[in-house]
């Protein structure tokens, strides 16, 4: 989406100068050549200075096929109390989406920006369970009395419980993110079939450059339970079925034993080193979980996953030597929808 723009802010170089003018405004064109000239700098985040097919002509002063392009900005809506599985996943596909050329603002109930909101040329509604009244309600008006261009990407199933808000809110949007086949599924019988039409399915992002098989020597007979707290009840009937298996249990829960051993909570690279040391993950919920990166964070390592049909992304039924490349595809289609959508406008 090519805009004009006559002046961009810039600042000078020259302490000095920018200690007695501050930041200041400049055409375009001059702004490049003084740049060139290495008097300014662009700050302008609104734009990218496109780096092909351009030079700098020293014998007219002047820039010579030199492209500018202003920047699409979305504002992500978000709940923020915790950073689980789904917050993880969405933080990485912003920054790839800021990598793609978007500006991207995170709008949280602790940091409700209703300029953000005003001003992006598109909303992606995430989960947004934890915002005041008066913050969604700013939200509904958006979409519904100043028909502001959102799409609904949803990562659990709470809203298929609550119809009479969601019908309307997956209906109108100019598209549903699902992260599976299930957890479309599940939405599709609650909400209707309409919805079909300008929806799609994508697995949850992960960075595949970091969850890497790296050892081929785990331990033996070793368990790894990352989420005990969502499969509690029936982890107890597997491990007493399993007393000769070592147990590594992330979290205080009340199991004990010479084959257990509990352990902190991790961050990513302390769950990449334990995918890497275990032979197998244990994940099988109590209740449906709409997609579980546990489960591909697993696979991607090298682990065998012991999991259930509550577990939604084994319903994409990936085979393993194409999993990395399916979830990398899913965060370019993402990106790419997102850029489609906008372009209409």
């Amino acid at each position: 989406m090519q805009q004009n723009k006559t002046s961009i802010l810039c600042k000078y170089k020259d302490e000095s100068l920018n200690k007695r003018y501050g930041l200041i405004h400049i055409e375009v064109n001059k702004a490049l050549r003084m740049q060139h000239e290495g008097t300014i700098d662009i700050i302008d985040k609104t734009i990218d200075i496109l780096k092909v097919d351009t030079h700098y002509n020293k014998n007219t002063t002047q820039t010579v096929n030199k492209k500018y392009i202003l920047k699409k900005k979305v504002a992500w809506i978000q709940d923020n109390s915790k950073e689980g599985g789904a917050e993880k996943s969405n933080k990485f596909l912003r920054e790839k989406g800021n990598d793609f050329g978007f500006e991207i603002n995170l709008v949280t109930p602790n940091d409700f920006n209703i300029t953000h909101l005003n001003n992006c040329d598109l909303l992606i509604i995430n989960n947004f369970y934890e915002f005041e009244i008066d913050q969604m309600n700013k939200i509904y008006n958006l979409i519904y009395e100043d028909r502001k261009l959102y799409v609904k990407y949803d990562h659990d199933h709470r809203e298929a419980s609550r119809p009479h808000i969601s019908q309307q809110l997956f209906a109108m949007s100019k598209l549903n993110v699902f992260i599976s086949p299930k957890h479309k599924e599940l939405f599709m019988n609650s909400l209707g079939s309409q919805l079909e039409e300008n929806s799609i399915i994508l697995p949850l992002a992960i960075d595949t450059t970091k969850y890497i098989n790296k050892n081929s020597n785990r331990e033996k007979n070793s368990v790894l339970v990352p989420c005990l707290r969502k499969c509690n009840s029936n982890f107890k009937n597997f491990i007493e079925k399993h007393i000769n298996d070592k147990f590594y249990i992330i979290g205080d829960y009340d199991y004990h034993g010479s084959n257990i051993k509990k352990l902190s909570n991790q961050n990513d690279d302390g769950m990449i080193r334990l995918y890497n040391m275990c032979e197998t993950v244990y994940h099988e919920p109590d209740t449906f979980w709409a997609g579980e990166r546990i489960y591909f964070e697993a696979l991607l390592c090298g682990c065998k996953v012991i999991c259930n049909e509550n577990v939604g992304h084994i319903s994409w039924n990936f085979e393993i030597n194409v999993l990395k490349e399916k979830l990398d595809n899913a965060i370019l289609i993402f990106w790419s929808k997102i850029d489609e959508i906008i372009k209409r406008i």
